[in-house]
């Protein structure tokens, strides 16, 4: 039987609903290995655990240092622009995310 076949390669799942949850995720994406943070899902998720003082002063400054990258495949929206020019303000260079 193959590794596959064991299930041994699954990944792992976890699933956050409360902010103290959502924040200690974000927290987590900071010492990702992969230097590549993918998230899927709606803006309005984002807004409830990235207040803008954790995001401008934490954050984005802690994610850029340890150049962590950051993939949004969420709506084109202008709340992602914003997310964009805050970013690009931050790293000193334009940023492009990527809407769906």
């Amino acid at each position: 039987m193959s590794k596959l076949e064991k299930g041994s390669i699954l990944p792992k799942v976890a699933t956050y609903q409360s902010f103290e949850g959502l924040r200690a995720l974000a927290d987590q994406t900071l010492d990702c290995k992969e230097k590549m943070i993918y998230y899927w899902g709606g803006v309005e998720n984002m807004v409830d655990v990235f207040d803008e003082e954790y995001e401008k002063e934490f954050y984005i400054p802690t994610r850029l240092k340890r150049g962590i990258g950051l993939k949004l495949i969420i709506p084109d929206s202008q709340m992602l622009e914003d997310y964009q020019e805050s970013d690009a303000q931050e790293n000193g260079k334009p940023v492009r995310l990527s809407p769906i």
